[in-house]
């Protein structure tokens, strides 16, 4: 039986219901921890409880940060040096649960008192700064909102909030399609890509030829990380994302054209995350550690941050179709 440590109340409403939404995933969570301490559950359930929770986490942050971002929210540098210094606590308790150190009851009631104390003040906060933006700019990035808790794998499908907690969970621990075996051996042998492959099309924005790209790439560093391509690259040249052929792209022509955009904002945030997490994979494969690079390759960060990241070039396609 679950023990309920933070209760839900109208107190913590922000005023946004999708975030709204998700904070309950995050009490939620925070209480599966606590039932987990206090009934003795097993070294491995709390660890996936954690992970969970880790996901969950940045998930929640990465969605309220755009929110940020896109009304301009003057403290929005000391509000994510905050969800970033979270972050790495819950790492780090995950990295212990891993070691096979137990899991102290501290800890859940750090988590409960962050939580609790970030939502009341911080959060609250914004929120009122949110609610108080002129009706037409809210009205104008409406469609953006919409568009920024869809599916991340497909366009037009159901919402992570709107499907649910649990729905959310499923779909963040599933894979997503992958490159078919002669792909994949393709992509493990090709020559670094540094050209956006284009069409005879007047959008400036190829989308199956970023998604091509992006999945070529994919598939190359996974066959690095597996074993089966010898090819060398340094965790630095990875967590650069101005190098490969998107970023070029992002960082050049999609810049000068896009640069208010809220989609381009989206990708230019994911393809840096997902080169941010691919680089922590390859330190942790050079460190000698190829079953914990591969477990954080397939249902990690990274993993979140590659199906976002396609979910985003996805919603910019979109949107620049229609001009």
């Amino acid at each position: 039986m679950q023990t309920q440590l933070v209760q839900w109340t109208d107190d913590f409403s922000v005023g946004i219901s999708e975030i709204d939404d998700q904070h309950r995933g995050l009490i939620a969570l925070v209480n599966r921890v606590y039932s987990a301490v206090i009934n003795k559950a097993s070294s491995s359930e709390v660890e996936e409880i954690v992970l969970a929770l880790e996901h969950y986490t940045l998930q929640h942050f990465a969605d309220e940060e755009r929110y940020m971002i896109h009304a301009r929210y003057p403290k929005f540098g000391v509000h994510k040096a905050v969800h970033d210094q979270f972050v790495e606590r819950v790492a780090a308790e995950k990295d212990r649960l891993i070691a096979g150190f137990p899991l102290d009851i501290d800890i859940v009631h750090f988590l409960r008192d962050w939580l609790i104390n970030h939502i009341l003040r911080m959060d609250k906060e914004f929120g009122m700064y949110e609610q108080g933006l002129h009706a037409d700019v809210k009205q104008q990035r409406a469609g953006f909102f919409s568009r920024l808790f869809g599916a991340e794998e497909e366009v037009g499908s159901q919402a992570p909030a709107r499907r649910g907690f649990g729905g959310w969970m499923k779909s963040l621990f599933s894979r997503g399609p992958e490159p078919d075996e002669a792909e994949l051996v393709a992509a493990s042998t090709i020559a670094p890509i540094t050209t956006l492959p284009t069409e005879s099309s007047s959008q400036d924005l190829n989308f199956q030829g970023a998604i091509e790209v992006h999945m070529r790439w994919k598939a190359r560093f996974k066959a690095i990380v597996d074993g089966s391509s010898d090819e060398k690259i340094e965790p630095e040249v990875v967590r650069a994302d101005d190098r490969c052929a998107l970023g070029l792209w992002l960082y050049g022509e999609g810049k000068r054209k896009y640069d208010m955009r809220s989609e381009y904002l989206d990708v230019l945030m994911w393809h840096a995350e997902f080169h941010r997490q691919a680089s922590g994979i390859l330190e942790t494969l050079q460190a000698g550690d190829r079953d914990r690079a591969m477990a954080d390759l397939e249902r990690g960060a990274y993993m979140l941050a590659a199906i976002k990241l396609r979910g985003c070039l996805a919603r910019l396609f979109v949107a620049t179709s229609s001009n």
